[in-house]
């Protein structure tokens, strides 16, 4: 009776380590955090473009998400500053926050559309593939909304990628009038992959 019970433990045993073991392969493309996008997923690397003063990096975790937020501060030489938030886990969630000081920046649909296309292209870590490019996308849907830059604005994009894969996007465009702030005007612009 003995003997019978080591090899009904021996066998429960194993089949409970196999198991185990299995799962652990299952979840080993994630992290610890069990997230699609682990935590070193966004590289460190400047952007290269001699119109940049200054840049730095900061990496935290969202207390209320416990998403990855990894956030690029870029300074330019002509007073304008960006700020890129890439959040992750689940999902890529990329965010570009760029505030214009510079008087000399024309604020049109075109240089928007080129501008926000120029630093997702320097500073994203998904590429997206879209069908239609996205500088000319954004110029489309500001001419076509009565854009005026004297007024704020915000959009959803619709800019279907090549991929078929789950995207959201928006752009906003807020005039600034604190007579205190140096920026006259901030655009953001948001990109969500992944999610449901």
């Amino acid at each position: 009776m003995v003997l019978k019970m080591n090899k009904t433990l021996k066998k429960s045993l194993f089949i409970l380590i196999s198991a185990l073991l299995i799962s652990t392969s299952i979840f080993a493309d994630k992290d610890h955090n069990n997230c699609n996008y682990t935590k070193d997923f966004v590289k460190h690397t400047n952007i290269k473009d001699l119109n940049i003063l200054s840049q730095s990096w900061k990496n935290t975790i969202d207390p209320d998400s416990d998403e990855y937020v990894t956030t690029h501060k870029i300074r330019y030489k002509n007073g304008n500053k960006a700020i890129i938030e890439h959040k992750f886990c689940e999902m890529y969630n990329y965010e570009l926050n760029y505030f214009i000081a510079d008087s000399k920046f024309k604020t049109t649909p075109k240089n928007i559309g080129e501008l926000v296309n120029k630093i997702y292209q320097q500073s994203t870590a998904v590429k997206i593939h879209f069908k239609i490019p996205l500088n000319i996308a954004i110029a489309y849907k500001l001419t076509h909304s009565g854009f005026s830059q004297s007024k704020s604005f915000d959009f959803e994009l619709s800019v279907p990628d090549s991929g078929n894969q789950n995207i959201e996007q928006a752009i906003s465009y807020t005039v600034i009038k604190k007579p205190s702030s140096k920026y006259k005007s901030k655009i953001n612009y948001y990109l969500g992959v992944g999610g449901e």
